[in-house]
């Protein structure tokens, strides 16, 4: 009496000898004994496309998708299917499907492999031949690029993959309904030029220290005594490093002394002040060639500003979807509740003014609320 035991073994050699009709049999006959075996319809729908059946490949692959719907080589035969029928966009989606699916996968099998970097491909193809389709449509319509905001640049970049929606996720408070703008614009802050005209005398203080000593500047990641996870093994690690002149609400004195400039520029800015956990107001340095990884930030009830003290050369700022470089004098004000990362890529240090701010759409009622909220709050300690 043939068993699955015997007959999946069976239809798989037929298939891999290319008897597509006695593996499509041989499957069939499998089915009664493993109804929920994913592999069975998976050889099947591949039995059956060898026979040009596609009707009954599709059933096959549906079923199998069915009992799971994350499976990698279904997704990529639907996708081919789709493709051959002549529907680009639709087999892109269960590409974008399988790739995703495969992300999560520690070891992918040597001849899936190839499949994948194929799908990859072909994707990257149907989604330029779509953006280029959308372009001609704009085009016939009047609207070149400069008649494009870059907001909707943006939201078409988004629909052709070339890039990823980006969301507010702070680590330690979040407050519903704000805004998702990556950077904002400097011009629409009334006291930012106030602040940018002290950057010579900022910087002529913070050079000077500098040229005395190290200037005090430690490991901006500390750790505590609390649980936290370092894949990036920034924890204690000077690449990045902080000359702190208010730490998690606090005056720091002694360093404050030495750079009044910095007080006489802030006083202009609405910094956000939750005792015991804001302002940060810091001098931020990035050694040579070294890298900010890609993080969130605590609060989504504040920005952060950097006022760019000594540029040496190519680095950046990556806020979600938007990428920013440094102009000395010039700030950049941006949410740090989303994904964002840095880097300098010179051969001398970068070093800024960091400081953050009352976002700008929260009511002075709204500020109170949040301030006896959150003061005192030990898990908003910027170093934890």
């Amino acid at each position: 009496m043939q068993t699955s035991q015997s007959l999946l073994p069976a239809a798989f050699s037929a298939l891999q000898a290319g008897r597509h009709s006695d593996a499509a049999l041989l499957f069939k006959q499998a089915q009664p004994y493993e109804p929920a075996n994913i592999t069975l319809y998976i050889g099947l729908a591949y039995a059956c496309a060898g026979m040009g059946d596609m009707v009954q490949a599709e059933h096959a692959i549906d079923q199998a998708l069915r009992l799971d719907p994350r499976n990698i080589r279904s997704l990529i035969f639907k996708g081919d299917r789709r493709h051959a029928d002549g529907e680009p966009r639709k087999a892109a989606t269960y590409y974008d499907a399988a790739l995703r699916s495969a992300s999560t996968v520690p070891q992918i099998p040597q001849e899936l492999s190839a499949d994948l970097a194929r799908i990859q491909s072909q994707t990257q193809q149907i989604m330029r031949s779509y953006e280029a389709e959308i372009l001609e449509r704009l085009k016939n319509q009047g609207f070149t690029r400069p008649e494009r905001s870059a907001r909707f640049q943006r939201s078409l970049d988004i629909l052709v993959g070339k890039s990823s929606i980006y969301v507010q996720e702070p680590t330690a408070y979040y407050y519903p309904e704000l805004p998702q703008i990556e950077f904002y614009d400097r011009r629409q802050f009334d006291w930012a030029e106030a602040v940018e005209d002290h950057t010579q005398a900022i910087r002529e203080s913070l050079l000077q220290e500098l040229s005395q000593s190290d200037g005090s500047f430690d490991a901006y990641v500390q750790g505590d005594d609390r649980p936290h996870a370092d894949p990036h093994n920034m924890v204690g690690n000077t690449d990045w490093s902080a000359r702190f002149l208010w730490k998690d609400g606090h005056r720091q004195e002694e360093a404050l002394s030495k750079h009044p400039a910095v007080e006489h520029a802030l006083s202009h800015a609405p910094l956000c002040d939750i005792p015991g956990a804001t302002p940060s107001v810091l001098f931020s340095r990035l050694k040579p060639h070294a890298a900010i990884p890609p993080h969130n930030g605590l609060l989504n009830v504040r920005l952060i500003c950097h006022l760019p003290l000594v540029i040496p050369g190519q680095g950046f700022l990556r806020v979600g979807s938007q990428t920013r470089s440094w102009t000395e004098g010039e700030l950049l004000i941006f949410d740090d509740s989303i994904e964002h990362e840095a880097a300098n890529q010179a051969a001398a240090q970068r070093v800024i003014l960091l400081f953050d701010i009352w976002r700008p759409e929260l009511s002075k009622e709204e500020q109170d609320l949040v301030r006896a909220l959150l003061s005192g709050f030990d898990s908003l300690k910027e170093t934890s």
